[in-house]
Formats: C-alpha cells, sequence, structure tokens
C-alpha cells in the first residue's frame, strides 16, 4: 500500500470510519452490555444471537441468524451507524439485518449477504453496509436504502475497503473468484475504476469500527466493590462468587447473606438500575442464563440467554381507543379491548414470514349506528406500510359488535401499534 494511502487511513480512523477487524467472529462466552436505550437497557451476545432485556427485567426481544463465519466475516457489528449516539445492532448473514438501540428491526435483506462491510461509502456522514451476493455489489444507507449497486461481470470472492483515491470515503477491492485478480470499485458512485489487476491498494484491518463494548466490572466480581443494592442508602453490599452461586454480603447490622444460586458460573456482574425507580439491580450473567437481582436478592428474575429459545408473540398494542355518541362509551372502548388478539393476528403472518419485520402505528376510525353494528371504517394514518395488515384490522374492526350509538352514529379512534415481543 502507497504511504499517502496509509496516512490517509489513520486520518479517516481518527476522524471516526472506525470497525472491528473482519476476523472477528461471535465469541463462545456469552457478553453483557450497558445498552443505552430505556426501554431496552441490557443486551446480551451469545453465540446463538443477541438477547435484549427490557425495563420490566423480563426478555424484551430476541434475534438469532446464520451468521457468515470465516476469517474475513465480522458476524456481528454493535455500531453507530446513524451517529446518533446510541449503537445499532447488525447481524451479518442469513438474513443480513440491522436493528435500531431500542431493538426496533430498521430493515432487513431476507436472502442475506455471502460478506458485510460496514463503512462510510457515500460519504453522507454515517455508516453505510456493503452486501456481497455473489456477483453483485449493493451498498445501504443506514435507514435501508439502496445507494448503488454494482456487477463487475465475475463471481467475487471477497471484498476489502479502504480509501484508494484519497477522497475520505471508503471503496472497494473485491477479489474474483478462483483468480489472483481483483477489481475496484467508486464507493460512493458503484462505479469500476479498474476492471482487473494482480495488484492490490488494501490491507486487510484498513477500516476499523468503534463497537459498543460489554460490560467488565471485575471489583463487582471480585468482591472488592460497594454498592447499595437494597436501597437503604447507603453503599454496604458486595458479591462473594461461590462455585455456581452468587452471595450478596451486607455490612447493615443484623443482615444476613443472600445466597443465589445460579447453575453455572458467574460470567459477568453489572449493576444498573433498569426500571428507573432510582434503585441499583444486579444483572449476573452465566453461560446459559441471565440473572436480574432486585431489593438487596429479595427479587430474584432469571431465563435464558439463548436467543434461539424464544418464540415471537406479534401484538397490536392499543396506544388509545376514544368513543364518543354510544349510550355507553367505556363498553364501547371495551369492546375494542375484547378483539384485541384478533387484531395481532392481523401481524402474525406478516411477522413469521420475515421475523425482522418492522413496527408501525396504525389510527383507524370506526362509525357505528343505533344497532352497535359498523357503518364504516376509515383508515385514518399508517406508517405500517403493509396494505394486507391494515385491511385485515380494518375488516376486523368492521365486523366486531359494539354498544349502540345513542344517537344515529358514534365513532371509535382505535389507535394502534403493530409490534411484538419475545417469550421463551
Amino acid at each position: 500500500m502507497k504511504q499517502s494511502t496509509r496516512r490517509l487511513m489513520a486520518c479517516l480512523l481518527g476522524a471516526g470510519l472506525m470497525a472491528a477487524s473482519a476476523t472477528q467472529a461471535l465469541a463462545s462466552e456469552p457478553e453483557l452490555y450497558d445498552w443505552p436505550d430505556a426501554e431496552a437497557p441490557l443486551l446480551v451476545r451469545t453465540a446463538s444471537g443477541v438477547l435484549f432485556v427490557g425495563k420490566d427485567k423480563k426478555p424484551l426481544r430476541a434475534y438469532s441468524w446464520k451468521a457468515n463465519s470465516g476469517a474475513r466475516h465480522t458476524p456481528l457489528y454493535l455500531v453507530d451507524l446513524s451517529r446518533n449516539g446510541k449503537p445499532e445492532v447488525l447481524g451479518a448473514g442469513s438474513p443480513t439485518f440491522v436493528l435500531r438501540a431500542n431493538s426496533d428491526p430498521a430493515f432487513s435483506l431476507e436472502k442475506g449477504c455471502k460478506q458485510v462491510i460496514v463503512a462510510d461509502f457515500v460519504a453522507d456522514k454515517k455508516l453505510d453496509v456493503m452486501c456481497l451476493t455473489g456477483k453483485e455489489l449493493q451498498i445501504y444507507t443506514d435507514d435501508g436504502q439502496m445507494a448503488w449497486k454494482s456487477t463487475p461481470g465475475k463471481n467475487i470472492d471477497w471484498c476489502r475497503a479502504g480509501d484508494i483515491n484519497g477522497d475520505l470515503k471508503a471503496d472497494l477491492e473485491c477479489k474474483y473468484q478462483g483468480a489472483n485478480q481483483y477489481v475496484r470499485i467508486d464507493g460512493n458512485s458503484g462505479q469500476v475504476t479498474v476492471q482487473s489487476t494482480s495488484e492490490t491498494e488494501i490491507e486487510d484491518g484498513a477500516i476499523e469500527l468503534s463497537h459498543a463494548e460489554p460490560v467488565a466490572d471485575k471489583e463487582l466480581l471480585e468482591g472488592t466493590k460497594k454498592l447499595d443494592l437494597n436501597g437503604d442508602g447507603s453503599k454496604g453490599e458486595n458479591l462473594l462468587i461461590d462455585g455456581k452461586a452468587l452471595v450478596i454480603q451486607s455490612s447493615a447490622a443484623g443482615a444476613a447473606p443472600v445466597r443465589i444460586e445460579t447453575k453455572n458460573e458467574v460470567i459477568a456482574v453489572f449493576a444498573k438500575d433498569i426500571t428507573g425507580d432510582k434503585k441499583l439491580e444486579l444483572i449476573a450473567l452465566t453461560k446459559s442464563d441471565v440473572f436480574v437481582i432486585s431489593e438487596g436478592g429479595s427479587e430474584v428474575v432469571s431465563f435464558s440467554n439463548d436467543a434461539k429459545r424464544y418464540k415471537r408473540f406479534p401484538l397490536a398494542d392499543l396506544a388509545s381507543v376514544y368513543a364518543n355518541g354510544f349510550e355507553d362509551d367505556e363498553q364501547a372502548r371495551e369492546a375494542v379491548n375484547k378483539i384485541q388478539d384478533n387484531l395481532s393476528q392481523c401481524y402474525k403472518a406478516r411477522v413469521q414470514k420475515n421475523p425482522y419485520t418492522g413496527i408501525g402505528r396504525l389510527l383507524i376510525q370506526v362509525n357505528v349506528d343505533g344497532s352497535g353494528k359498523a357503518s364504516g371504517t376509515q383508515q385514518m394514518h399508517s406508517d405500517l406500510g403493509d396494505a394486507q395488515v391494515e385491511k385485515c384490522a380494518r375488516d376486523i374492526l368492521q365486523k366486531a359488535s359494539y354498544p349502540n350509538a345513542s344517537g344515529e352514529s358514534a365513532t371509535l379512534n382505535v389507535n394502534m401499534t403493530y409490534t411484538y415481543r419475545d417469550k421463551e
């Protein structure tokens, strides 16, 4: 590589075009992350995928996939693609997907990618995603919009990214399959700049990313750090790892140690107020489970950290139901609550087809006559982007039974968000 290119890449790294080595692989030992989102304050990464823990101290969403593997592949990125100060989760493989910090899917490529590279290709001060599918290269922006695609004409084995032409953005150099020949592609436009050459301009690891780091509170794990775990206002508790158990010791007068059996050795511990009540929860991670411990050990919630053990439950989350003009408006609202499961079924087929389906808000107005029958529905708003789900919801609301309108007509405004939660 030319010296000028090396110097330029060093400048790029300092400016934030950072990324993990392509040799990074999903570690066999689980890792725990202090996640910067109030709704999903914890993230657990295992060899099977990722698990988000909600502020209610229970699993929120779990994602597993057939991850890419090999010396030139990074199967998981925990990087700030959108440059909003919070990391996204990018799973590379089949499928390839991006999750926002709150665990919501941003976009997915259902057929997956043979190789994924993250870098600033289109010079928009955000990070982009390169997807190699064989003969074709595609670049996606952080919100899933395709910036360009290129088909050099031959099958490609793998690619490397780096700034070849000195324009402060990443370009691509890709090796043709079965030959010691490379094609160079401009990262901003997708234009082939060199069709075939045996010389290389980019070294492995030219682009590095700043990944979120797992928590490693060694002082807490080793018992030398004291915290207020029982909520009495003093930092009088510390931990003791006793084989396959965690013991909370307290200096408070008359307080007996609290022993929590963990089935396996504790790998990592972390203290954080995840519920927002200004009291610390203690989170302990083993190779198989997550333990969320509250009130000095008097409350313990545990669940599997294996993403493959979770099942998706679609939900029509009724944000609000406004009733007006009924003989009993409260009964009208309750009539909608009773069909919430049916409304959720509208979303189920979509989620089962693609587990990385996004979420969206839907507002439907229902007109009801004097006999309690719906005389029509109007879709007032939708950012769901799925006509089939929207029609299904309208049909269910149209067929439902309601209290009688007090006059000729009454209305219901049903405001819901189609989302999902994962459970063991």
